[in-house]
């Protein structure tokens, strides 16, 4: 943990989408309940909404247009939601 440059906008856990739930974009996959996920299994639960929880121990209510983009890259640069220990890597 104490590698992590960001604690406050470091992605610790996200909600992961599961066999047969809907994806609310094209890009989504994995929605397989493994217990590892990147931001493509994202599952939006909660009025197309999922819930995030940052390595400071804060979560935060996001979109899945907040995560990825529509061929389901990984938004980067990394601003508001940090998945690597460094903001700077692409986590593509």
């Amino acid at each position: 943990l104490a590698s992590i440059l960001d604690p406050v906008r470091t992605v610790a856990f996200l909600e992961r989408g599961l066999p047969g739930e809907k994806k609310l974009s094209k890009a989504q996959r994995g929605f397989n309940g493994n217990p590892k996920a990147n931001p493509r299994a994202f599952a939006a639960r909660h009025n197309q909404k999922g819930l995030l929880l940052f390595v400071d121990g804060h979560t935060e209510v996001r979109r899945v247009s907040d995560l990825i983009d529509k061929t389901g890259r990984i938004v980067y640069p990394q601003t508001s939601i940090i998945w690597t220990r460094d903001p700077e890597e692409d986590p593509n």
